[in-house]
């Protein structure tokens, strides 16, 4: 029996990505929020089946914990949380009809829809994972979806020499085994301040510099000696492919939030209405805070950093 090919949706949305603890969520209800006084109408679709805190209730359109819980799979099949969430996306996979009904009916709660889909938190589903992709190989190529990639990492990372080149490795390797256009975002740019003194200016962080320089501040001790060499490896790994760069990121910020929205637009393809426009100007105090120039990028670092 032919199966009938889904009709193209030509939605857009951001698929947001990051580690456990890297503000996923948070950024989801912040951008959320910032949309909406915008004018944009905004549709969370929350896909991690562990996360039971959802503070963007009032634009949840669809949450996977009605197709699958997490706890349950884990008490039935007796897996542990990481083979848990494997087999909740396996069988979102097996089920994506569930996901394709949603986004069909989106149609008739707006006829411009903007999607926020909130994804776990383990970085396997994202770097090796093909159940993962193919939900989104489907969501853009099945269902004609623009789509972006917003990957989230946390910037205390900054401090340590050795977890920022773990954080840049598994952001290209997702960027390589995923093929969207990223956004890669550092985020609690706020709390930078928190974690001393950083070795270099934070320009050296978003632009990801030459890593060897960066390398050399780890302490010369023999724990770090071996593995120095390692880090030596993938720094000039990232550098063959020179295509990780991050922006800042303050969810309490209007000019951070738009700075972010608009490079996931350009990525994605969408165009601004009049309305979103003037209402943007009127949030962010002055237009050239929307893109990210070097006076922004000083201007964060003054803020939040002690570099000394």
């Amino acid at each position: 029996m032919d199966v009938k090919k889904p009709d193209k949706l030509g939605y857009y949305g951001q698929i947001i990505i990051g580690p456990p603890g890297s503000g996923k969520t948070t950024y989801t209800d912040a951008i959320c929020n910032f949309m909406s006084k915008i004018g944009r109408d905004v549709f969370v679709i929350n896909l991690d089946p562990a996360n039971n805190y959802l503070p963007y209730k009032s634009f949840c359109y669809a949450d996977i914990s009605s197709l699958i819980r997490l706890q349950e799979v884990m008490q039935a099949l007796t897996l542990g949380p990481n083979g848990g969430l494997l087999y909740c996306i396996a069988f979102l996979w097996k089920n994506i009809e569930w996901l394709t009904n949603h986004l069909r009916k989106l149609k008739t709660h707006s006829s411009r829809p903007y999607l926020l889909i909130d994804c776990p938190g383990q970085i396997e589903l994202f770097i090796n994972d093909e159940n993962m992709k193919n939900i989104i190989v489907y969501l853009t190529q099945g269902l004609g979806l623009n789509l972006s990639i917003v990957n989230l990492i946390d910037s205390h990372h900054c401090s340590d020499a050795g977890n920022f080149i773990s954080a840049v490795l598994v952001s290209l390797s997702a960027m390589l085994h995923l093929s969207l256009p990223h956004i890669n975002l550092l985020s609690k740019a706020d709390l930078l301040s928190q974690f001393g003194s950083l070795p270099f200016n934070i320009d050296f962080f978003t632009e990801v510099l030459d890593l060897k320089y960066l390398i050399k501040t780890i302490d010369d001790n023999p724990l770090f000696r071996r593995y120095k060499r390692l880090n030596l490896a993938i720094a000039s790994l990232v550098q063959d492919y020179s295509i990780v760069k991050f922006l800042l990121l303050d969810i309490q910020n209007y000019a951070s939030l738009n700075n972010v929205l608009s490079h996931a637009d350009k990525a994605s393809g969408y165009v601004f209405s009049a309305d979103e426009n003037k209402n943007i100007q009127q949030l962010v105090s002055s237009t050239d805070c929307i893109e990210l120039s070097v006076q922004t990028i000083q201007r964060v670092e003054e803020r939040f950093a002690k570099n000394e």
